[in-house]
């Protein structure tokens, strides 16, 4: 089976985070016509399923929260790959000690999560796009469900948070966004890893597969297709590994890539 490995901000997402309908057309078309829809991203499930309308999900296969949880097309129950028990209190005392400005959260499967700071209502539904339901306070979040940490450093780089990786070899740190913003996952996991243990139970041919992105942690995923597509938009780095460069995310250059793939 072949596959086609989407991330999506900045990807399947436009800059206003939607899915064209011209987009959304074709990659229902190239399943039916036999394709394993992948999505792979940092996203936990509840922002996926704020923005990818529920046709595309319920055919996906989503691999979230740098694929430290995996979702089977349609399900909402996840299978965590890599809790992170053990490193949570370290990690966020070594954060504090930092002095670095930033906020964190603390995920569990991406349906539920801990923050720093006191969230107002407002927040919570445009940043964290979640409800007051979904956050559990820090203190009783359960250790053993804890998937992810995600540290944002508000429009400012945060190279002391980054460099902590050297002391816990046990975490992966996944810079973002100009290194203004880091995923905090196991090392055992990222989006790749994870695909490709993902592939082999499902079936799926990574060396007929292809993978679209345009930020750092695709360039991972690009190394275990036969083909990889960057985006106009994507970040020089990533132009570089792909094979090839397709349009603007704000454009429908998704689906003309499948329509030309397809026929």
């Amino acid at each position: 089976m072949r596959a086609l490995i989407f991330d999506l901000d900045g990807t399947l997402l436009d800059r206003s985070r939607r899915v064209s309908p011209a987009n959304l057309r074709a990659l229902l078309r190239a399943h039916d016509a036999g394709f394993q829809l992948v999505i792979a991203t940092s996203r936990p499930i509840r922002s996926i399923r704020r923005f990818v309308p529920a046709a595309l999900i319920d055919r996906a296969l989503t691999i979230s929260l740098n694929g430290a949880a995996v979702f089977e097309p349609g399900s909402r129950r996840a299978r965590l790959v890599a809790p992170i028990a053990d490193e949570i209190e370290p990690l966020i005392d070594a954060m504090t000690a930092t002095g670095e400005s930033i906020r964190f959260s603390v995920e569990t499967d991406g349906h539920r999560f801990a923050s720093s700071e006191t969230l107002d209502p407002e927040t919570l539904r445009d940043y964290h796009h979640a409800t007051p339901d979904m956050v559990v306070p820090l203190e009783v979040l359960d250790p053993e469900r804890t998937t992810k940490v995600a540290v944002d450093g508000i429009g400012r780089p945060i190279p002391k948070i980054l460099a902590l990786a050297d002391a816990f070899e046990t975490l992966r740190f996944i810079p973002a966004d100009d290194h203004t913003f880091a995923n905090v996952v196991s090392s055992r996991v990222d989006k790749s890893l994870t695909l490709v243990d993902c592939a082999a139970a499902a079936g799926i041919d990574l060396t007929q597969s292809i993978a679209f992105g345009d930020d750092l942690p695709d360039m991972d995923l690009f190394r275990h297709v036969g083909r990889s597509v960057a985006m106009a938009n994507a970040r020089g780095e990533v132009k570089r590994l792909a094979g090839e460069e397709i349009g603007d995310c704000d454009t429908d250059t998704i689906a003309d890539f499948i329509r030309g793939l397809l026929s």
